[in-house]
């Protein structure tokens, strides 16, 4: 929030230096984010005077203008057509500094020398209007005094916490400095002048309010205001505006938006002659009821969505924006002024259903104080009549159905010392209590009851108040002591350890780790040609930051990627990612975390050497990694790949991972189409496995037993299958036949040709046998080939190549 030290300094009185008065307000707990230091642009510009104004002989678009500053006469060449003789305009005289550095000379143009240059307020860097010299009030602006646009300022923009919607207006901030500084607050008043009521004007007569939703709308306050003139708005209303980063409109706009910095209390001022039927009703909008708002669009309403309207339509969106139709212009003579109190909630919640946001809503969103609307009225009032003229009348009208309770809070003098460590007297807070202008309803030795001021929503307990107390006693005054605590060793969890363990491992093979965010994105979906990938387990958002992002993500595989098609399109060719992260599933009601790895290779493992050699990433090497990874950091010794062919999203072929008949995660190769469409021109290789069902098996339990010393034997084996046999039931078939003596199983030939009848493949298998107690006999081993040629037989039709 942005805050004027100038305005400021009408509220309270602060006889320090603008930075001495931020380190203040920083050592007590409110964040200033930025200072902006608020001065002219500009130097040696005079307030001056044109005497005479001469057409240019050599230019039709130019003048001569004659311009005196009391003390001499200076020709100045121009080519403006908005002055005329006797305008009080600024003069930049020779040697005048503008912004952006430009220096004024003395200069000939079409052949008549120009002392100055007559300056537009976008050349003294005042406004962005260019479209002729900025004309000064002669009653403001004296001629021969440097001209002064505005009075130097330095602007607090404060970081407002959302429990604080206190401290969201200048005099919040005002009462919170009265507090820390000990000053007396200088409040606005809140009467209306006798001159500015119209006594045979009563506002029952000419308007009727209906409020329908007291929960939505607690109260509702309303004033009329006859016989306004709506104009420009005088300087010093404009520059505290702009001091605030709030454009000026017009008087009665630029007040309510006044009243807005001032008192924390939204208003909105409606043309009375355009209200159908007299009426305000503060109703639900009907199903998709449209209002053309002050921002120009057109927003089709819900049914929850809190309105203003008259007896035909609606006029405004309730706390939040007026409707476009109903606005105050320069023919507006009658105005209806509303201060109300709206639901934090259903302002939010329209907020967002409408995405729309305003001065307004921000604050009814973080909670008004509901007793401050009469005095944000009659302010108002006030300074209307003061300023646009006009009359009200005594009356106003007050629909408060549902009074809120003021909140007391019991504290108890020895907590507020046990909690800050501090021996402060009961006076000692009471004083405190004073400052921040609590009532104290009753007290005793022994605790106080408090009474809340309605501004301050945030207070709901004993621990507040007491927070409140450390706040102004100040932070730096409390003693610093250390906590009495039974200290531990920390300890890794195992699962952080099992998830550095591979981090480092497969970092080792040349990955480099990513890091993602946790939620789906559609657009990346669509960049990857799955616009429709959705998983029936999937966990939507409740109020999702954007339409992009309105899932949690069940697979890391499609922001690897994005990292992917990113780095290959900044012609990093040679792209080894990993990342280790959380995916999101409901099972059975119930939320569910799991811990992934997912892995993405693409181009060379090995750079190019001098001979031209080099190893390109591919299937098997993704499958080497996964596989040592397992078998190095865990008791499973037994890895099996089966092909998948259900749910290929993102796969042009995929194998299942396979542990003790437990599907672990895939790996396969990224589809062509989504290579193809981002221009990659190398394959890429992906593979995402679960970790959480990895860590049963973590850490791996070493043990050792002693080398057999009796010989190695080798068969081969060469079988005939059917061809859609898959290879990992065969070896499960071979090494269930004697996991004790098969001590490895190797794949080592394929082949489909003239030999082999069509539908069937050959597959040869080299099987190493060894025994630990014994050297085997011819016997035994025909016999556990044989075995095994049965059992293949048996299971997958296998007959024994001849």
């Amino acid at each position: 929030m942005l805050v004027s030290y100038n305005w400021l300094k009408e509220y309270i009185d602060i006889d320090i230096s603008p930075l001495k008065l931020s380190e203040i307000i920083n050592l007590y707990g409110l964040p200033i984010e930025e200072i902006i230091e608020k001065k002219q642009k500009f130097s040696n510009v005079f307030v001056s005077k044109i005497l005479d104004i001469k057409k240019h002989p050599n230019a039709d678009n130019l003048s001569i203008c004659k311009v005196t500053d009391n003390n001499e006469v200076f020709e100045i060449v121009c080519g403006a057509k908005n002055i005329k003789i006797g305008d009080v305009v600024p003069l930049a005289k020779e040697g005048a500094i503008l912004p952006d550095n430009i220096k004024i000379k003395k200069t000939k143009i079409r052949g008549f020398e120009s002392s100055g240059m007559l300056c537009s307020a976008k050349e003294l860097g005042l406004s962005d209007d260019h479209t002729g010299i900025l004309i000064l009030d002669p009653n403001k602006y004296k001629v021969g005094e440097p001209f002064i646009a505005f009075e130097p300022d330095t602007i607090f923009n404060f970081e407002i916490t959302p429990n604080r919607p206190d401290l969201l207006c200048i005099t919040g901030i005002a009462r919170f400095l009265s507090a820390i500084l000990d000053k007396k607050i200088n409040m606005p008043l809140y009467d209306i002048s006798r001159n500015f009521i119209d006594k045979s004007l009563d506002i029952n007569s000419k308007l009727k309010v209906e409020v329908h939703s007291h929960d939505l709308c607690p109260r509702y306050a309303a004033r009329i205001i006859e016989g306004v003139k709506v104009m420009e708005s005088p300087s010093w209303l404009k520059e505290k505006l702009k001091s605030s980063n709030i454009r000026p409109i017009n008087n009665i706009v630029d007040i309510t938006n006044f009243i807005l910095l001032e008192l924390n209390q939204p208003l909105h001022a409606f043309d009375y002659d355009k209200i159908q039927g007299k009426k305000i009703i503060v109703r639900n909008a009907g199903k998709n009821e449209k209002i053309l708002a002050l921002d120009g669009k057109t927003y089709t309403l819900e049914d929850n969505n809190l309105i203003i309207a008259d007896s035909n339509q609606p006029i405004a969106i309730a706390g939040i924006m007026g409707g476009e139709h109903f606005s105050i212009n320069n023919s507006t003579h009658t105005i209806v002024l509303e201060s109300a109190f709206f639901n934090p909630k259903s302002i939010r919640k329209t907020s967002r259903i409408l995405n729309i946001s305003s001065d307004s809503s921000y604050r009814f969103e973080r909670q008004i104080d509901i007793e401050n609307c009469h005095n944000a009225l009659n302010r108002a009032t006030e300074l209307i009549i003061s300023i646009a003229g006009g009359k009200t009348s005594k009356n106003y009208i007050d629909i408060y159905s549902q009074k809120i309770k003021r909140k007391y809070i019991n504290l108890r003098y020895d907590r507020v010392n046990k909690l800050l460590g501090l021996n402060l007297k009961i006076k000692e807070i009471n004083n405190i209590f004073a400052k921040l202008k609590y009532k104290i309803i009753k007290n005793n030795n022994k605790k106080a009851t408090v009474q809340i001021p309605g501004y301050r929503v945030d207070i709901k307990q004993e621990v507040d108040l007491i927070e409140d107390i450390a706040q102004i006693y100040g932070y730096e005054n409390i003693p610093l002591t250390l906590p009495v605590s039974v200290t531990s060793i920390g300890k890794e969890s195992k699962m952080r350890s099992f998830i550095k363990s591979i981090n480092e491992l497969v970092n080792s093979y040349g990955f480099y780790e990513a890091i993602n965010y946790s939620f789906l994105n559609y657009k990346l979906l669509n960049l990857i040609q799955e616009p429709n990938f959705t998983q029936e387990n999937s966990i939507f958002l409740k109020n999702p930051f954007n339409n992009e992002e309105q899932q949690l993500k069940t697979t890391l595989i499609p922001d690897l990627l994005k990292n992917l098609i990113t780095n290959y399109n900044k012609e990093n060719e040679n792209i080894h990612l990993f990342e280790t992260g959380k995916i999101y599933i409901k099972r059975n009601n119930e939320y569910i975390e799991n811990i992934n790895l997912a892995l993405i290779s693409s181009g060379n493992i090995i750079i190019k050497d001098y001979n031209n050699n080099y190893f390109k990433s591919d299937f098997y090497f993704i499958k080497t990694i996964i596989n040592n990874l397992i078998k190095e950091l865990t008791n499973i010794n037994e890895i099996l790949f089966a092909p998948s062919k259900s749910n290929l999203n993102f796969y042009e072929y995929s194998s299942n991972i396979i542990i003790e008949d437990n599907i672990i995660g895939k790996i396969g190769q990224v589809r062509e189409e989504i290579l193809y469409t981002n221009k990659i021109k190398e394959p890429a290789f992906i593979a995402e496995i679960n970790l959480d069902i990895l860590l049963n098996y973590y850490p791996k339990k070493i043990t050792y037993r002693k080398l057999s010393v009796h010989p190695v034997i080798k068969r081969d084996l060469s079988i005939i299958v059917p061809v859609n046999t898959q290879e990992f039931i065969i070896e499960k078939i071979i090494r269930d036949s004697s996991r004790n003596l098969i001590k490895d199983l190797v794949l080592c030939d394929l082949y489909k040709g003239e030999q082999i009848p069509d539908g069937y493949k050959s597959l040869t298998y080299s099987i190493i046998l060894q025994s630990d107690d014994k050297t085997l006999t011819d016997n035994e081993i025909n016999k556990l080939i044989n075995d095994i040629l049965f059992k293949l037989q048996k299971e997958v039709k296998a007959e024994l190549r001849s």
